[in-house]
């Protein structure tokens, strides 16, 4: 569970929820506009995922490169710009674009590797100055489940001259990197991407003769040595290769096998919240949201998490004062650190009924409870202890002339009760 900084999803959600009804079950479903806000927690979860880029050639003046399809907030965005000239040739990115690793092979061809983290408003393209008219190839790749805070783990850049072109090795400081290669040479050759390497895309320049353009990419399952990725190229020339290493996102402070909410009784509407937790990281405690509408929560109870752990535990909690009709309930975790993520929503449904009117007097109470009947008969009381408890209970009737019922609770110890009556599915419950 987890997500970053402030940010909003606005999902449409449909909420099943179930009740009885002269025997037989009935689903309802509600249909509601949620938004959720997710502050201040993980960045998101899985590993870097590479999901399209786009390329484009061209001669002299800007290179131009249009944003790649599906492009969203926080995606990860990698330009490898490949151009002739080496060190001959100034490049000028756009606005947000930062350098990864520039790498010359004299002034026969370059390579220049930058990053952007996407924002809600990517312009539709970009465009890369180039200062001495080289001829150009570029590719722009996305990226998704990036460390936005620290996209880039390590980089290495390698020239040298021949068919085949090395991406050097890196040591990735974390483990589930990404690893991405860019190959190229000064001539419009193509490719064969290196052993246990993926191709995304190989673009020459084929119209003006060169550069050429291929990336490919791995993942690196534990952090360590990567060892060279050699590609061939269709043809033997002067080459630049580099490797560079995509962070993976912090893990989840939990992993949250079961999220679930049930009514234990349908008389009583008393509702337990039931979660299952497979592993625990730096958790504090959990705490149970409700609320009426899936919009305003409010804080019902604070469970404390294991902190550490590896292992299955299940926890669980009942509600003995639901709202009436729908109620809605989620779980928040909260790291010891302060950050926290919230689990989906789950809901349970009860039939519309009108609540008895009651009053009680005096409260508190040392020896006698009255309670004053407003409206139909109550069948049963019941007096319970914060422990919920059932302390006492009897069947009362109501006396006819004043409405009024005179409760014995003498006996009971000093302290908070709650009393709950009840006729049919209508109820009333106080301290």
């Amino acid at each position: 569970m987890g997500l970053n900084s402030s940010k909003k999803s606005h999902y449409l959600c449909l909420l099943k929820s179930y009740t009885m009804k002269n025997n037989r079950l009935q689903i309802r479903i509600l249909l509601l506009t949620l938004t959720f806000l997710f502050l201040n927690a993980k960045d998101c979860f899985g590993q870097p995922t590479f999901e399209n880029s786009i390329t484009n050639t061209g001669g002299a003046g800007g290179a131009v490169i249009s944003k790649p399809t599906g492009t969203v907030l926080n995606d990860l965005l990698v330009i490898g710009l490949m151009y002739e000239k080496g060190t001959a040739e100034t490049i000028t990115p756009p606005a947000g674009w930062t350098v990864i690793l520039k790498t010359n092979n004299s002034t026969d061809c370059g390579m220049v590797t930058y990053y952007k983290v996407a924002t809600a408003s990517e312009p539709v393209s970009y465009t890369f100055g180039i200062l001495n008219g080289s001829k150009w190839a570029i590719g722009c790749s996305r990226i998704s489940n990036v460390s936005v805070a620290s996209p880039i783990d390590v980089f290495m850049g390698a020239t040298g001259s021949g068919i085949t072109t090395t991406a050097p090795s890196i040591t990735t400081s974390s483990n589930n990197a990404l690893i991405l290669c860019f190959y190229t040479n000064k001539k419009d050759a193509s490719y064969t991407a290196a052993v246990s390497t993926t191709e995304r895309y190989d673009d020459p320049n084929t119209t003006e003769g060169l550069p050429s353009n291929m990336m490919s990419s791995f993942k690196m399952i534990s952090a360590g040595s990567t060892g060279p990725r050699n590609a061939i190229a269709s043809e033997t020339e002067r080459w630049v290769g580099q490797q560079v290493a995509i962070n993976f996102v912090s893990p989840l402070p939990i992993e949250l096998s079961e999220f679930s909410v049930r009514v234990e009784d349908n008389v009583e509407r008393n509702v337990t919240v039931n979660w299952q937790t497979t592993s625990e990281n730096d958790n504090d405690y959990f705490t149970i949201e409700v609320s009426q509408d899936g919009l305003s929560w409010n804080a019902l109870k604070k469970i404390k998490g294991a902190g550490n752990s590896s292992k299955t535990i299940n926890y669980n909690y009942i509600d003995r004062n639901p709202y009436n009709r729908v109620c809605y309930y989620r779980l928040k975790q909260t790291d010891f650190n302060g950050n926290y993520s919230y689990s989906k929503i789950e809901s349970v449904y009860f039939e519309a009924n009108e609540k008895l009117n009651v009053l009680l007097f005096p409260n508190p109470t040392t020896d006698y409870l009255t309670i004053d009947m407003i409206s139909s008969d109550v069948g049963e009381c019941k007096i319970f202890n914060l422990l919920g408890e059932n302390v006492t209970s009897k069947t009362v009737t109501r006396d006819n002339d004043n409405n009024q019922i005179a409760f014995d609770v003498s006996n009971l110890a000093i302290g908070t009760y709650i009393i709950k009556t009840k006729k049919g599915t209508l109820r009333f419950q106080k301290k």
